[in-house]
């Protein structure tokens, strides 16, 4: 697999210019085409919210407001493409973003969005943007911390690592990316009672494809998979995070907690994840 187009979620919050920055990034290293979609939609408020939570007129107002931001960001854009002879594409929408994002992504190599901590219950009823598109997209969705500044990454990579159609999938649509890394981590967390972990076979995978990969095995209870997933990354000063998500359902994460869950909510590093 090969990175050739990426499609970035913008609107006017703190962390679109962030979202722009590593999606114009990866262009570059990918010889990749990108596509922004701007949403002038304030924030975090589903269209359902008119008359419910906030007035029209305030509604109208932040539309307004985010069409002027939506100017100037796309001269940034259009000009910083165009300086770096970059094929791009940018778009301006009014529609539910995860929808919208869901109708454009299918066809993309990756996409770029920000964190949403899981800490509100009107999530059941309106899956936050990385939710809704790392279970609907056909394609990996590099998710970046909430507060995160724009630095390098991708040079020291962690990989998480299990027998699993989710995780097996993160592993080959992050080999664009592990080719260019300096170092390459890959993490299998078990119990102890497991005689065999499978990490040898990963390691194997990405020697055949020109990576050379070093090896961690922590045994611990799966119920901490999450927690120990980010220490590790800590700890080696990881700069991504590559996992598989949603192994069991979102709805059960939801309500029992989980590894993907836990990541979501406490992560301090970009995280590459494949559904």
């Amino acid at each position: 697999m090969s990175i050739k187009k990426i499609l970035v979620h913008l609107a006017a919050d703190a962390s679109h210019l962030e979202r722009m920055k590593v999606a114009m990034e990866l262009a570059r290293r990918n010889d990749a085409h990108v596509e922004a979609i701007f949403f002038v939609k304030p924030v975090g408020m589903p269209g359902e919210i008119t008359g419910r939570g906030a007035s029209a007129a305030y509604i109208g107002a932040t539309v307004r407001e985010a069409r002027r931001r939506a100017e100037e960001l796309e001269k940034e854009f259009v000009d910083t493409c165009k300086r770096d002879k970059l094929s791009y594409e940018w778009s301006v929408e009014e529609g539910d973003p995860a929808e919208v994002i869901e109708e454009h992504v299918h066809l993309a190599d990756l996409a770029v969005v920000t964190q949403v901590k899981p800490d509100y219950i009107d999530e059941v009823f309106y899956p936050p943007i990385p939710d809704k598109i790392t279970t609907r997209a056909g394609c990996p969705v590099l998710v970046l911390p909430e507060d995160w500044t724009y630095s390098e990454f991708g040079k020291n990579v962690l990989v998480a690592w299990k027998s699993s159609r989710e995780a097996t999938r993160a592993l080959r649509e992050s080999l664009p990316i592990l080719h260019t890394a300096e170092k390459v981590t890959i993490l299998t967390i078990g119990p102890k009672s497991t005689h065999s972990l499978p990490i040898k076979e990963a390691q194997e995978y990405l020697s055949r494809h020109g990576i050379d990969a070093e090896t961690r095995i922590d045994f611990h209870d799966k119920s901490h998979f999450g927690e120990i997933m980010l220490s590790h990354a800590q700890e080696l000063g990881a700069d991504l995070l590559v996992m598989g998500a949603y192994g069991q359902s979102r709805l059960k994460e939801m309500l029992t907690g989980g590894t993907t869950r836990h990541v979501m909510g406490h992560m301090t590093l970009p995280v590459l994840m494949s559904h």
